[in-house]
């Protein structure tokens, strides 16, 4: 994890010293304004991807390590469902009761049920981390299952601002509880 911060620090200082040279007053060519918004996009884009790689780097690595039947969804969240009922289904709407353990990959437990109480929301409406809410839509009532959630599908580049650090990947075991259908 601390690769992340180093490389991503790295890439900021040679953003910086970019940006510097191409703010630099040259007698013969000043950049426009247009120009130098144009260098600053690329390299933000340029910081962003090497941040995005070590991140998916680290999750492949972990997973690689530790669970062999995870799946990757189309957004990048990893899943496993490693305890299958034939539970309610969860669907937009639903209002849903979990038991959860969130950590970091380096194991630390962050928050968990167990102090802090059973998680209860409805499906789809916001108010949790977007990975979390696509992970419950693919499970039933008795399920569990593990998760990584990637920084962009949990609480991106600020973290909580409690207990989650900044660019953080989280680790979630969860078991759903109850789910009480709500029909339109």
């Amino acid at each position: 994890m601390k690769l992340i911060f180093k490389l991503s620090n790295f890439q900021i200082f040679i953003c910086i010293i970019i940006l510097l040279s191409a703010c630099k007053e040259d007698k013969k060519k000043q950049l426009s304004q247009k120009e130098l918004e144009k260098k600053i996009s690329s390299s933000m884009t340029d910081i962003h991807r090497g941040v995005l790689k070590n991140q998916v780097d680290s999750i492949k690595k972990f997973v690689n390590s530790n669970y062999s039947n995870m799946l990757e969804s189309n957004t990048g969240l990893w899943y496993e469902i490693y305890k299958n009922k034939d539970g309610l289904l969860i669907q937009q709407g639903d209002d849903i009761t979990l038991s959860y353990t969130v950590g970091l990959l380096d194991g630390k437990i962050i928050y968990s049920s167990d102090s802090l109480g059973l998680l209860s929301f409805r499906a789809g409406s916001g108010g949790v981390e977007k990975g979390l809410e696509e992970a419950v839509l693919l499970l039933n009532e008795g399920d569990k299952a593990r998760l990584i959630l990637p920084p962009h599908l949990a609480h991106g580049l600020t973290g909580d601002m409690k207990k989650i650090p900044r660019l953080s990947i989280l680790l979630y075991d969860i078991e759903v509880i109850k789910v009480i259908k709500n029909r339109k």
